[in-house]
């Protein structure tokens, strides 16, 4: 798993490169370009959480309680849910009314029920 509260660099997501890519231009695209998108997230931090398929239950069991309900509110009160190719997506949930955000990334095939973060 990988957490983020500040503005993604250069191959610094744990995702293939068209993912990468893909997402980047996702955050970007709201805001026009990435100097605004960059300013936008200075002032407003918003959260990448990416499940990676290796992520087991025993992993997922040891993160804090903020982080499970980041990743719950992901999964159960998204805006949308946009795919960025190769089998993954992008759930967004706006956690505030500032429009601060998290992005939960994780592939189609990953169970978070069976994983434990979501109850069934």
């Amino acid at each position: 798993m990988q957490l983020l509260d500040y503005w993604p660099e250069n191959n610094i997501l744990a995702l293939p490169e068209p993912v990468s890519k893909a997402l980047l231009n996702h955050l970007i695209e709201p805001f026009g370009d990435e100097q605004s998108a960059h300013e936008f997230w200075n002032e407003y931090p918003s959260t990448i959480i990416i499940i990676e398929p290796k992520d087991s239950n025993s992993l997922l069991t040891l993160v804090g309680e903020g982080v499970k309900y980041l990743i719950t509110s992901g999964v159960e009160f998204h805006e949308y849910t946009q795919s960025l190719g190769q089998g993954y997506q992008v759930n967004l949930s706006i956690v505030n009314d500032a429009g601060n955000g998290v992005y939960l990334v994780f592939r189609d095939d990953i169970n978070l029920t069976l994983l434990g973060v979501i109850d069934d």
